[in-house]
C-alpha cells in the first residue's frame, strides 16, 4: 500500500557468500496494490567446503485489494535454493573438554564436494551433490468479508508443489586406523524428496457480540510425502585433505551400502496425510479489567500409503562405469512394501485469563492440553501388518500451565512467566542410534523478558529462561530421573545498544548453561556465551551501510553429540556452533 522498495547486497567479509535482495510495491488501478520481492545468493557459506554449496533464489509476489466490507490477497512464491547442512563431525575427548581431530570447530566440515550415487525406485540410479536442495512453487489466497456489522467470514488457502534432496556426510564412526591413523567412516545421508506437495484450507465465521467474540473454524490439510532414503559408506583420513583410503570391499574409499548399520535405511516412504480439524474459540471481557479466552479443537488425521524398509542386496552398477566393482556386489535396494492405513484423533484445548490490576500491571494465567501427529516415517515399528496403528501410539501429548505478570512503564517493560509442562513423546525411530525412543518429561521454570530505555540513545532488551526438566519415563526403563539431553538449566539473550539519528551500534549476547550430551547424564558440553556485534550507518534518507559480526570472540560451543560417555582419548562426534563470521550490507531504499 506504500509506493517504494529497496535493493541491497550482503557479502561475507571473512567467508565466501554473496546475496542480493530486492523488493518493490505500490498502487495499481482500481484500488489494487502489489508487492514483489526476492533474493539471489551464491557462495560457500560460513564453513569450509570444497564447492559453493549456497546457490539459489526466491521470488515472492502479492496482489491485494480492499473493499468496503472486506479484502482479498493473492500470494505467489517460487523457491529454488541449495544450502549446506552441517552434521556432527569427529573430535576427541580430553578429560575436560574436546580437542579437534582433523576438523576445525569454528569453520570445519566433512563437506568434500561429494557426488553421491544411490539406487532409487525401479533400479534407477541418481547422483546428487552435497547440500539441502529445495524447490517450491506455491499459491495462496486470503480473503475476509463482513457479512453484517457483527458477522464476518474468512478464507485462508495455500497449495504448494515441493520437491528436493537432502545430501550431507554424517560421521558414523571415528577411529584410529592402525595403518592410516585418525580416520572417519562417513555414512552419507542421501534422501530424495520426490513429493512433499501440500494443500491447506481454513474457513472461519466470527461473531462480534456485546460481551464476547466467537470464532468457529474448520482447518483442512492434505500432505503428500514421497521420500527415498539411502546411505553409502565413505572412508577418509582425518587429515587436511580428507584423503580417501580403502578398507574391506570399498573402492576409492567408497562402499555402496552401509554394512556397519546392517545395510539399514535404504527406504521408500509414499503416503498421504489428510487432516480435518473443526475448532471454536471464545474471548471476551468481564468489567473493565478482566479478559478471558477459551478454545477447543478436534484433530482428525487419516494416514494412507505404503513404506518399504527392508533392503534387498543386489549387484548393481551404481556409479555407471559399466562394471560391477567390488564395492557394488551387495548394494541395498528397496525391498517389499507394507501399508499405512490408520486414523489418529485427539483433542486440543486451552483456557486463559488476563487481569489488569492497574493501568501498567497485569496478571495472566493459561492452561492448555494438546498434541502433535507423529511423523509416519518414524513410527513404522508400531504398525500392524495391515497398516493399522495401536490407539494413541501415533502422536505426542503435552499439557502446560502458565502464570505470570506483565509490567509496562514509561521507559520499558518487564514480563515474568512461570511455566509447568508435561510431555509424552510418541515411540519413534532415531536413525543415528538405530533405536526406538519413547520418553516422557516433566519440566518447570521461569521466563523473564524485558527492555529499558535509559535515554540519550542508550537502551537494553533481553530475556532469560530457567528450566528444571526431568525424564519421568522411557521405553527401555533406563535414564528415569535424569535431565533430558541438551536441556540447559538456563539460557539468556541480552542486547544493549546505542542509537542516534544517523547511526546505531549494539552487541547481542547469547548464552547457555552446560548440558548433558545424552540422556544417560555422563558426558557434558560446557556453558558458553557468544557475542554478536551489529552497526548501522544511515548515510542519508535512502542509503545505509550495516556491518555484522557473529561470534565476535570466536567462542567454541557445542549443541549436539552422539556419545553419552567417553574416556580420555576416545573419539566422539559433535556439532559445533559457527566461529566468527563478519558481513557487510549496503541497502538503497526507494520512496
Amino acid at each position: 500500500s506504500q509506493e517504494g522498495g529497496s535493493v541491497g547486497i550482503t557479502s561475507g567479509l571473512d567467508y565466501d557468500s554473496l546475496r542480493l535482495d530486492a523488493e518493490y510495491g505500490g498502487d495499481l488501478a482500481n484500488d489494487w496494490t502489489y508487492h514483489v520481492g526476492g533474493f539471489f545468493r551464491t557462495g560457500e557459506g560460513p564453513r569450509d567446503s570444497a564447492t559453493d554449496v549456497e546457490e539459489g533464489y526466491q521470488l515472492k509476489a502479492t496482489l491485494a485489494r480492499k473493499f468496503d466490507r472486506g479484502s482479498v490477497k493473492f500470494h505467489f512464491k517460487r523457491l529454488d535454493d541449495v544450502v549446506p547442512t552441517y552434521l556432527p563431525f569427529p573430535a576427541q575427548y580430553n578429560g575436560g573438554g574436546f580437542s579437534e581431530v582433523g576438523v576445525d570447530f569454528a569453520d570445519g566440515t566433512l563437506l568434500e564436494g561429494f557426488t553421491d550415487c544411490a539406487p532409487r525406485q525401479n533400479d534407477a540410479v541418481e547422483c546428487v551433490d552435497e547440500g539441502f536442495e529445495a524447490e517450491m512453487t506455491s499459491f495462496a489466497v486470503v480473503a475476509d468479508y463482513d457479512v453484517t456489522d457483527i458477522i464476518s467470514v474468512g478464507l485462508r488457502h495455500r497449495t504448494a508443489a515441493i520437491e528436493g534432496n537432502f545430501a550431507s556426510p554424517f560421521a558414523a564412526i571415528a577411529f584410529d586406523d592402525p595403518t592410516n591413523g585418525p580416520s572417519v567412516q562417513i555414512h552419507y545421508f542421501n534422501t530424495k524428496l520426490d513429493n512433499l506437495d501440500n494443500s491447506n484450507t481454513e474457513l472461519t465465521v466470527t461473531a462480534e457480540l456485546e460481551t464476547f467474540t466467537a470464532t468457529a473454524g474448520l482447518a483442512m490439510m492434505d500432505q503428500d510425502i514421497t521420500t527415498v532414503w539411502n546411505f553409502n559408506e565413505y572412508y577418509r583420513l582425518l587429515d587436511a585433505n580428507r584423503t580417501p583410503y580403502n578398507t574391506g570391499d570399498s573402492v576409492g574409499g567408497v562402499l555402496y551400502g552401509n554394512p556397519t548399520w546392517g545395510n539399514c535405511c535404504t527406504r521408500l516412504y509414499d503416503y498421504e496425510v489428510e487432516a480435518f480439524a473443526p475448532y471454536l474459540a471464545l474471548s471476551g471481557t468481564i468489567g473493565d479489567r478482566l479478559g478471558w479466552d477459551v478454545s477447543y479443537r478436534q484433530n482428525d488425521y487419516d494416514v494412507s500409503g505404503t513404506f518399504a524398509e527392508g533392503a534387498v542386496l543386489v549387484p548393481l552398477d551404481v556409479n555407471g562405469d559399466g562394471q560391477i566393482g567390488a564395492n557394488e556386489q551387495e548394494v541395498p535396494t528397496i525391498g517389499p512394501s507394507s501399508p499405512y492405513n490408520y486414523d489418529q484423533d485427539f483433542d486440543s484445548w486451552s483456557i486463559g485469563a488476563n487481569y489488569a490490576a492497574t493501568d501498567s500491571v497485569a496478571l495472566f494465567v493459561n492452561y492448555s492440553e494438546g498434541g502433535g501427529l507423529a511423523a509416519p516415517d518414524r513410527i513404522t515399528g508400531n504398525l500392524n501388518g495391515d497398516g493399522t496403528l495401536d490407539d494413541g501410539a501415533g502422536y505426542a501429548e503435552i499439557s502446560q500451565a502458565e502464570v505470570g505478570v506483565k509490567w509496562q512503564f514509561d521507559d520499558g517493560s518487564l514480563y515474568v512467566t512461570y511455566f509447568d509442562a508435561d510431555t509424552d513423546e510418541e515411540r519413534a525411530f532415531e536413525v543415528t542410534t538405530q533405536e526406538f525412543l519413547q520418553n516422557s518429561y516433566e519440566s518447570s521454570g521461569v521466563e523473564i523478558e524485558g527492555d529499558y530505555d535509559f535515554g540519550n540513545g542508550f537502551g537494553i532488551r533481553g530475556s532469560m529462561t530457567f528450566t528444571d526438566a526431568e525424564i519421568v519415563n522411557t521405553g527401555s526403563g533406563e535414564n528415569i530421573g535424569n535431565t533430558p539431553r541438551r536441556q540447559a538449566d538456563y539460557i539468556f539473550n541480552i542486547t544493549p545498544s546505542y542509537a542516534t539519528d544517523d547511526w546505531e551500534v549494539g552487541v547481542n549476547f547469547v548464552g547457555t548453561d552446560e548440558v548433558y550430551v545424552q540422556d544417560n547424564n555422563d558426558l557434558k558440553f560446557d556453558s558458553y556465551v557468544v557475542a554478536n556485534l551489529f552497526a548501522n550507518w544511515y548515510v542519508n534518507d535512502n542509503f545505509s551501510v550495516s556491518v555484522n559480526a557473529n561470534n565476535l570472540f570466536d567462542e567454541d560451543g557445542f549443541t549436539e553429540g552422539e556419545e553419552g560417555s567417553a574416556d580420555v582419548g576416545d573419539f566422539v562426534r559433535l556439532r559445533s556452533i559457527n566461529g566468527r563470521t563478519a558481513s557487510v550490507s549496503l541497502q538503497y531504499d526507494f520512496f
